[in-house]
């Protein structure tokens, strides 16, 4: 696997969180071969799992983690007004009129609708905006993450003081509405949840793409997997105290494109219907987002077969009639703000819906994959067919997947990966395989992509040692892949411009191919800024 950043970091015996370590827990011996872990070598070459944050141009040197990008925003995020600039946000007043106040910048907000995103990952603590995080895959108006006591639990660490005044400044601007969803919301927040408490389960995808955009640095309390403590005798005397199994906190130094950002997550189920994203879409609005990341496919109807029978073409003529409403309530999304779409790997000829969208002037942003030389990748829509086809289309990295080359007999693309000659053959031959992939954060233990070996104690809402003891940190990180990891990769880097600079290009003044040589290419710092900030916006004909 590979390897996670190398940065030295400083690291004390207390969990960032503010919590001390449990009493039973023992430093490791470090110069005693019986505690170390056996080290081994792969078959694929190593790299920094961080490299494409030096490829976009968002850190100069992987060893310091600095970067003109990253110190705009870690600005913002620790409240620092001496930028030289007042900040003219483009959000509305309280008052919810059309004047535009001078208000302080604040970090980049995301909304992320996607599968739910487990906010208890390390890396992802204090990344995401838990007092607006809403969960839609079960109920019609969805519900907000429920606390052990209450919804303003200050001291619970997944809920921070910015989340508590963020879900009070929801909930006076749901006030203020007459819909279904804001009438829900304030009853919520004023009289608390209506239903039973519902089964959580986390997704892999949505921690993914979250942990991209905006995972952060931080420690865990790690055990050494060897479940062994004891005393040691010798002729009937204690000799010494043997502890095999110790712990101590070790520093994960992953992060995201944008460690600085909040990102709310917005639930939805892997197979959503047009209600429940309709719901999703205006919660999104309600919420101000800077930008909304969209990183799957929605299944409409009419992008299926037509029916035979005339019964289940009357149901689908219906369905369409419900998707038709969602296309308008999400284009009046896009023009509020700036949505970006995965452009999908199922076609090479047109993104995939809602991507597809991207052909309107005020429509979506559709985002493919790339290498760092800024080639398609061989599953990514092409780019060049779509902007020919009038679609805004950008493409940044992500990971190349293997495919056996039939042309060629025994060769494969991906010279580590096993032959399957089941497998189509790739579109690009004769190209050097990318080796470096993209690794994010995952689902812990044994779930997501990448499961633990160790069988884990069940969870204890009471118990917060055991809930934060880790034996490995592979289950936490995983390889990720498609144009999901493409468009969170561009979504970090678009909000890592300054917030009253960031503006995506008028549409209406231009065409996709006129604006060709800033998209035909990788989608990294640079590029991002000549197509989203106002400074560089082309003149107006």
């Amino acid at each position: 696997m590979a390897a996670i950043g190398r940065k030295k970091m400083a690291h004390s015996q207390k969990h960032p969180h503010g919590r001390h370590p449990h009493p039973s827990y023992q430093k490791p011996k470090q110069d005693d071969e019986r505690y170390c872990h056996p080290l081994g070598t792969g078959f694929r070459p190593a790299f920094h799992a961080l490299w494409h944050l030096h490829v976009l141009q968002i850190v100069d040197k992987l060893s310091e983690y600095g970067g003109e990008p990253w110190e705009g925003a870690a600005s913002v995020a620790m409240g620092n007004k001496n930028t030289g600039k007042k900040a003219v946000s483009q959000r509305k007043d309280k008052g919810d009129t059309d004047t535009q106040v001078p208000v302080p910048p604040r970090p980049a907000r995301i909304a992320l609708i996607d599968t739910p995103v487990d906010y208890k990952h390390p890396n992802l603590c204090g990344a995401m905006d838990t007092g607006l995080m809403r969960d839609f895959s079960h109920t019609a108006h969805g519900e907000f993450l429920r606390f052990k006591d209450g919804n303003e639990n200050k001291g619970d660490k997944y809920f921070l003081d910015a989340d508590v005044k963020s879900r009070a400044w929801l909930g006076d601007k749901a006030s203020k509405q007459n819909t279904d969803l804001a009438k829900a919301i304030v009853a919520e927040i004023e009289h608390g949840h209506s239903s039973e408490r519902p089964f959580r389960v986390f997704g892999a995808h949505g921690t993914a793409v979250a942990g991209l955009i905006g995972a952060r640095p931080t420690s865990i309390c790690f055990r050494e997997p060897a479940f062994l403590r004891g005393l040691k005798h010798e002729n009937g005397e204690i000799i010494d105290d043997v502890v095999l199994s110790s712990a101590d906190w070790l520093p994960l130094p992953y992060c995201g494109i944008n460690p600085f950002c909040r990102i709310v997550p917005i639930s939805i189920s892997a197979a959503p219907s047009a209600s429940m994203l309709r719901s999703a879409v205006e919660y999104a609005k309600l919420v101000e987002p800077d930008i909304v990341v969209i990183a799957d496919s929605w299944d409409r109807p009419r992008d299926r077969a037509k029916p035979l029978s005339k019964d289940a073409q009357q149901m689908q003529e219906e369905e369409n009639k419900l998707w038709d409403r969602l296309h308008e309530d999400f284009m009046d999304l896009c023009q509020e703000t700036i949505v970006l779409c995965a452009a999908g790997n199922e076609d090479l000829s047109h993104p995939v819906y809602p991507a597809s969208a991207c052909t309107d002037p005020h429509g979506p942003w559709a985002v493919g994959a790339c290498d760092d030389k800024g080639e398609d990748l061989s599953y990514s829509p092409t780019q060049t067919t779509v902007i020919g086809h009038h679609g805004w289309m950008i493409k940044t990295l992500s990971t190349e997947l293997p495919r056996f080359d039939r042309e060629d007999g025994e060769r494969k693309i991906d010279p580590w990966a096993a032959i399957d000659k089941d497998l189509d053959p790739p579109r690009l031959t004769g190209r050097e395989f990318p080796a470096r992939d993209i690794v994010t954060t995952d689902l812990p233990r044994q779930a997501g992509y990448n499961p633990s070996p160790y069988q884990y104690p069940e969870e204890d809402e009471n118990d917060q040692y055991d809930n934060d003891q880790y034996y490995e940190i592979g289950s936490l990180f995983t390889r990720f892949a498609g144009t999901s990891a493409s468009v969170a990769i561009a979504a970090g880097i678009v909000s890592l411009i300054p917030e009253d600079k960031r503006k995506a290009i008028n549409r209406e003044n231009t065409q996709p191919i006129e604006q060709r040589d800033k998209l035909v290419k990788l989608f990294d710092w640079h590029t991002a800024n000549d197509l989203f900030n106002s400074d560089n916006a082309p003149k107006a004909k």
